[in-house]
């Protein structure tokens, strides 16, 4: 059944956007959006871009990101900036290849509510979407169903299917991007004037001087001469492939069947590598293990 969903899910994106445009088109794009997005992110915690520059780096990541992505990357890269850290991604892209698709049927959601899986099976994951919706995903084809609805029990599976599709779909798709990947995260080391300033403001004697005059000459050999300089905290070169999930707009089955669905708004980019699926996995397997804890301690209490 999972190549049945997948040969699916690929028609309704044929169906929807057109075969030149998923064959041909949307992996070229997909390549140029991952090398854009890595620049993009390199701009935003670099200590040379100017407040302008990054002011436009953070509107471009607004654009181009799903909203849980944006999320994670702007949390995470938050505190760049206080430590005087930065981050540079580079991708030179030399395939682009699409190697999965999704559709999720149903209403219009919004773009910000992340889903919160509770149950997996080897065939089936049930996930809640903020606290009105359901979202049911059988391998590559999904349905969101209303909370009212499934608890009620007055409608069938199939009654709630046929009205969700009835909705509209979204979209996702995994490109794998074969891609010479330089990565570098570096932390800008004071300059010899600022480490004496900042050494100056009392005197230590015995092993306190010591440790100072240590601590000094390490970071005048991190740095560039007197000037200043990076120390690099990690880095790396190398040629791999990285699996970049798409995801559409919302398109109404209205706007599909007119042809009109490339109108609808640009696609984002919702999860590199797994991230943000990894994430949800992670959260999952965490509350299913405090639920078996405190089953355990209520049967020994009782």
């Amino acid at each position: 059944m999972k190549e049945v969903t997948a040969s699916f899910a690929r028609s309704y994106l044929k169906a929807t956007y057109g075969e030149l445009y998923f064959s041909h088109v949307f992996p070229s794009g997909a390549a140029y959006a991952f090398s854009t997005f890595c620049t993009t992110l390199s701009t935003l915690t670099s200590s040379s871009s100017s407040s302008s520059d990054r002011e436009a780096a953070k509107s471009s990541l607004d654009t181009m990101l799903d909203r849980p992505l944006l999320h994670r990357l702007t949390s995470a890269l938050s505190t760049l900036p206080s430590q005087n850290e930065h981050v540079f991604l580079s991708a030179h892209v030399h395939d682009a290849r699409v190697s999965n698709v999704y559709v999720e049927y149903g209403p219009k959601v919004g773009t910000g509510l992340l889903p919160k899986l509770i149950r997996k099976r080897s065939d089936v994951t049930i996930s809640e979407i903020g606290s009105e919706w359901y979202l049911f995903r059988w391998f590559s084809v999904g349905w969101i169903f209303g909370r009212e609805d499934v608890n009620g029990r007055e409608k069938t599976t199939m009654t709630m299917a046929m009205e969700a599709m009835e909705e509209g779909a979204v979209a996702k798709i995994d490109v794998v991007i074969d891609a010479d990947i330089t990565f570098r995260h570096t932390q800008r080391v004071e300059s010899g004037s600022e480490r004496d300033a900042a050494s100056s403001g009392g005197t230590t004697e015995g092993e306190d001087a010591h440790g100072a005059q240590l601590a000094a000459r390490v970071a005048a050999e991190l740095s560039d001469g007197d000037g200043g300089g990076e120390k690099v905290i990690a880095s790396e070169s190398c040629r791999r492939e990285i699996t970049v999930q798409f995801t559409s707009p919302h398109v109404t089955y209205e706007v599909a069947q007119g042809g009109q669905a490339l109108k609808e708004g640009p696609w984002r980019i919702s999860d590199i590598d797994h991230l943000i699926e990894s994430d949800l996995f992670r959260k999952y397997v965490e509350r299913s293990e405090r639920r078996r804890v405190e089953q355990e301690e209520n049967e020994i209490s009782r």
